[in-house]
């Protein structure tokens, strides 16, 4: 099945599949609850595709013996699959218990929690709890291949067995080794009906399998040796010492005996729409997921050339000529098109066109070639890098971290730990005064911290040094640095009123340090410690000097009008990109329209999304099964964390000194101009200081967060309403919406 959604005249599809359902699933939620997209957005996708924009939504059924052409059906002849592995769609109806094999009596969303890679894994009892669970958050789909099983066996210096069976031919056909066939470390697995299971025999004999009912209800029949009887009669019964029947043989006659239910279609959907499952009472982990700080410069274009596109396609460097180009189609149709190892620029262009047509997703504007040169000159000469030689800003931030040390004993983190110090990254402070909808007249003004993140770097401890170390008995005085999760039984707020809360209910609560010593501040809290991380080998403070090199390079740049200082802006900010960047699960891969058929056939199971680049071409969108995450969460959660309870501070002054603030960004607020100077913030230029960003507002509401309208004595904005409302009827529409809120309320 696939849906089909035309966005400006742009034509992509997404498959459902094992897995995409649950993506897809909650994207049908948000439609449903008016959400944005952002399920179905990567980092290829246009940030702001929502549907609000969808011009048409269609359903169509994917036709698998169908002859045609049409990218939506299937291949005129049958083409190989890849061979995986998800799960048991059968109950097991007998006494037996097979739940070692991943087949269970009854269904319990609990037994599924694990794909069946990794519960075959775990019955082998071959790797420990701590290795499973990276295996388990390294696995990004339900299905898992056979061809990505090499992965987890270079990893863990492991050789696996797959012996597949046949469903046509009845038996089992091929099997395969992968990794080191010489580890002291080997398991055997058997794949059927899209299931791995251990192949290991079980202690019964084929005679019980096949007369089971006779045997249980027979009273000739020892009750202790039910499983190794081999022959029953009326007048003898004989016994086998050394039961043995293959899973396989096992499997063929239950099927044989119907003593196999399949799930049911909710059954399924249930076990296809549940999340990645991790056990956080239980932080131990093994060394694979600490990868000490190695730097290796990834230069991932060639160097800046200002060819166009009839040059040679091997001296150009095709993402920064093709963004100052507005001919998108020029560039679709160009040789860059079918170049594969510029396949990452081509879909930067194609799938997100609207958003990156004439630079703005670099540059925030059109460069001239005289800036671009400047620009170029501007990092060789002061920081030794050549611009061009990266794709994104937060490559050239992470380089710029590098150089000033900002990483030295700054492990990065994969698996339990990554996942877990990640968790504790507070949610971003985008809400509206006690989370209602807001609608005011007055004079207000909007107020912006100027590098609400950058200032961050200059103002916390710095980055913790070290490995983690489980907390055994959580005493917080004795750690440098800590990321717990706690059950928060009862709180409140000890503030005469709390516009903002950072505590909304009760229950499981990850946080750090930062702002676990800020709610216990704020707040009257009683809770119960789970478990936690804690570092305790000091601070990297680099990124201080860091941090105040680029802003006063930025302020030199600004006082001259050089639009080059937005640049040095976005690298500020970003300089914790690729510490907290979110695991890329989709490749993109240009196929021949000739191929086409053949390819979706193959990877029908891990098509996320299809684009057509031109007449020959289609850009697809493939889940990964398998990435092994490393990032740095302890340096991306404390700057979220501090900038949070920056913004928070405030908002307790304020509500000390009965000074009303409407509404709250990440890095802003607004309230009524005449409390301006009565608030407890400095406003200037510097780092860290606010400035005033929007004055003389006459009019606001707020519907949602993220849903508003400003009106000022110049201009009127208007946020969150796609292309539905006009600026001649905003007020009006805003006030009537406003109004069916606040009767819900």
């Amino acid at each position: 099945m696939v849906i089909e959604v035309v966005w400006n005249d742009i034509y992509s599809y997404f498959y459902i599949n094992e897995n995409t359902i649950r993506m897809l699933n909650n994207v049908i939620e948000n439609l449903y609850y008016g959400q944005p997209l952002q399920q179905l957005t990567d980092s290829t996708t246009a940030a702001m595709f929502s549907i609000r924009d969808w011009d048409t939504m269609s359903i169509r059924f994917y036709q698998k013996e169908k002859e045609s052409d049409n990218i939506l059906d299937a291949p005129k002849r049958k083409s190989k699959q890849r061979n995986t592995g998800s799960f048991w769609r059968y109950l097991n109806n007998t006494d037996i218990d097979l739940s070692p094999y991943g087949i269970f009596k009854e269904f319990n969303q609990t037994n599924y929690k694990y794909s069946c890679f990794v519960y075959a894994l775990q019955q082998s009892k071959q790797f420990t709890n701590a290795e499973l669970d990276l295996i388990n958050d390294s696995i990004n789909t339900i299905a898992f291949p056979c061809d990505c099983i090499k992965k987890i066996c270079e990893l863990f210096d492991v050789s696996i067995t797959v012996s597949k069976y046949s469903p046509t031919m009845h038996k089992i056909n091929k099997t395969k080794q992968y990794g080191n066939k010489n580890s002291n470390k080997h398991v055997k697995l058997l794949l059927r009906d899209n299931h791995y299971m251990l192949n290991e025999p079980l202690n019964i004999t084929p005679y019980y399998l096949k007369h089971m009912h006779t045997i249980n209800n027979s009273p000739r029949v020892n009750k202790q040796r039910l499983y190794q009887v081999k022959h029953l009669s009326d007048s003898s019964v004989s016994y086998n010492k050394n039961p043995k029947v293959s899973i396989n043989q096992l499997i063929d006659i239950f099927f044989e005996n119907n003593y196999f239910s399949q799930l049911t279609t909710e059954q399924t959907f249930n076990v296809l729409n549940q999340n990645k499952y991790y056990d956080f009472t239980n932080l131990d982990y093994c060394d694979k997921c600490v990868r000490p700080t190695t730097y290796k410069q990834q230069t991932l274009l060639r160097p800046y050339n200002s060819a166009q596109f009839n040059n040679d396609p091997a001296t150009v460097n095709p993402v920064y000529d093709v963004i100052y180009t507005t001919n998108i189609e020029e560039f679709a149709n160009s040789p860059y098109a079918t170049v594969t190892k510029y396949k990452s620029a081509i879909t930067k262009v194609t799938t997100a066109n609207a958003v990156i047509r004439n630079s703005k997703l670099l540059f925030m504007f059109d460069p001239t070639d005289d800036e671009l040169q400047q620009l170029q000159e501007l990092f060789q000469n002061k920081f030794d890098i050549n611009f061009f030689s990266y794709d994104t800003l937060s490559q050239i931030g992470d380089e710029l971290m590098h150089k000033y040390n900002c990483y030295q004993n700054v492990p990065q983190l994969a698996g339990k730990p990554a996942v877990f110090i990640k968790q504790c990254a507070p949610k971003v402070c985008l809400q509206t005064a006690f989370k209602q909808p807001q609608n005011i007249s007055g004079n207000l003004v909007q107020i912006d911290k100027n590098g609400s993140y950058s200032a961050t770097y200059t103002q916390f401890s710095g980055i913790p040094k070290g490995t983690p170390k489980v907390i055994t008995n959580f005493t917080p005085e004795q750690y440098d640095y800590y990321y717990i999760l706690i059950n928060v039984n009862s709180y409140s707020c000890k503030h005469s009123e709390d516009r903002f809360p950072l505590l909304l209910n009760t229950g499981e609560l990850f946080v750090d340090k930062n702002m676990f010593d800020f709610i216990t501040e704020h707040y009257n809290i009683d809770y119960t410690f789970i478990s936690g991380y804690y570092f305790n080998n000091g601070f990297n403070n680099n990124i201080r000097t860091l941090a105040n090199d680029l802003y006063n390079l930025r302020l030199q740049l600004k006082a001259n009008n050089s639009r080059i200082e937005s640049v040095i802006k976005s690298i500020l900010s970003l300089l914790w990109g690729k510490a907290q960047i979110n695991r890329s699960i989709i490749k993109q891969v240009p196929v021949n329209k000739n191929k086409l058929n053949d390819f979706t056939n193959y990877n029908h199971n891990f098509i996320y999304k299809s684009e057509q680049l031109n007449n020959d071409t289609t850009m697809c969108s493939l889940l990964k099964p398998v990435t092994l995450h490393y990032t740095r969460p302890q340096f991306a959660t404390n700057v979220l964390s501090h900038a949070r309870t920056t913004l928070n501070n405030i908002f307790y002054y304020a509500a000390d000194n009965n000074i009303p603030i409407y509404y709250s960004n990440t890095d802003s607020l607004v309230l009524d101009k005449h409390n301006l100077t009565k608030l407890n913030v400095s406003i200037g230029k510097q780092l860290g200081q606010f400035k005033v960003e929007r004055d003389n507002i006459t009019h606001i509401i707020y519907l949602t967060a993220k849903k508003y309208l400003q009106v000022t004595e110049q201009d009127t904005i208007i946020k969150g309403c796609g292309k539905r409302v006009q600026q001649h009827n905003a007020i009006k529409y805003f006030t009537k919406h406003y109004n069916k809120l606040m009767r819900e309320y």
